[in-house]
C-alpha cells in the first residue's frame, strides 16, 4: 500500500468523530492548560470512518489532543485528514501506523531518535 502524499487540513466538527474507547477516558490537564493558553498548535490526524456514517472521522493521532479539545468544549479541531484506504481492518492498522511514523519523523527536529523509535518498535 503506498501513502498519499496529497495533504489536506481542514477544522472539522468534534462531533464528527467517532472516539470508540477514548470516550472513556480522560483528558491530560498539563496538555490541555497548553492548548488553552497557546491555542490548538498541531493538528490531529483522522481518516475516513467507513463503518459509522454519522462519524464519519476516525483518529490516527492526536487522541490526547482531541479530549483536551473536548474538555474546553472546543466545537471544532484543526485536522489533517488522511485519504488512505485499506482492504482490511489490519491492513488500516499498519497504513495507520505508517502515517503516524512518518508524520513523527517529519515533524521532529531529532532524526535519530525517531529512527530509534521506529527501531524499538520493528
Amino acid at each position: 500500500m503506498e501513502l498519499s502524499t496529497e495533504r489536506q487540513f481542514d477544522h472539522i466538527n468534534i462531533d464528527q468523530i467517532d472516539l470508540g474507547p477514548l470516550a472513556n477516558r480522560t483528558h491530560d490537564p498539563i496538555l490541555t492548560r497548553s492548548i488553552e493558553a497557546r491555542g490548538q498548535e498541531v493538528p490531529i490526524i483522522v481518516g475516513y470512518n467507513i463503518s459509522a456514517p454519522t462519524k464519519p472521522f476516525r483518529i490516527i493521532e492526536g487522541a490526547r489532543r482531541t479530549l483536551s479539545m473536548i474538555h474546553l468544549e472546543e466545537q471544532f479541531i484543526l485536522a489533517e485528514i488522511r485519504e488512505d484506504y485499506a482492504p482490511t481492518a489490519l491492513d488500516q492498522l499498519v497504513a495507520d501506523a505508517q502515517s503516524t511514523l512518518a508524520t513523527n519523523a517529519n515533524r521532529s527536529r531529532n532524526y535519530g531518535a525517531e529512527m530509534l523509535a521506529v527501531r524499538d518498535i520493528l
